[in-house]
């Protein structure tokens, strides 16, 4: 598979998570530097921008976790569809997990709680990247098919070619 063709299909599982997750923590935690009258010692102080920009971090991790997806490069993996889906999904979705059992505040969620927003915002992220995966990789494994068949034609081609040369 080429590079090139697949670094298309990473940008569209990784990216627009990503920056959704930048421009609304940042949105957000611009606003509150600047309703405190520019003071930055406010953000810092503040657990609600901290947990917010841990958020974006973590969308960032799980962006870089989804590099595994490159493996696809080798003809090997991406002509195998478990090896495929694999190489795709394996350590992502194995971080998504990890923040959803140990980074999501449960108990604050059933009766709204202090600390429920920052569970949402993650579970928000972590949904956006699960639905940006799951597309890419099928938009990914459509064109892997149609080159598998097109190499398929292709060989048959030559064979037919070098039989009637014979």
């Amino acid at each position: 598979m080429a590079f090139h063709i697949l670094r298309v299909y990473f940008k569209a599982a990784v990216l627009v998570p990503f920056y959704l997750a930048c421009f609304i923590g940042f949105f957000i935690v611009g606003g509150i530097w600047i309703h405190g009258d520019y003071s930055w010692q406010l953000v810092a102080e503040n657990s609600f921008c901290q947990a917010l920009l841990k958020n974006v971090f973590f969308s960032g991790l799980t962006g870089m976790l989804t590099l595994s997806a490159f493996l696809n490069c080798y003809r090997k993996v991406a002509y195998s569809l478990f090896f495929s889906l694999l190489a795709w999904m394996l350590l992502p979705y194995s971080f998504i997990a990890f923040l959803l059992i140990h980074e999501v505040n449960w108990a604050a969620m059933s009766p709204p709680q202090a600390g429920m927003f920052e569970g949402v915002y993650l579970l928000v992220l972590c949904f956006f990247h699960v639905i940006g995966i799951i597309i890419s990789y099928q938009d990914f494994r459509a064109t892997v098919v149609l080159n598998i068949a097109e190499e398929r034609e292709r060989l048959s081609a030559q064979q037919k070619e070098n039989t009637l040369s014979l």
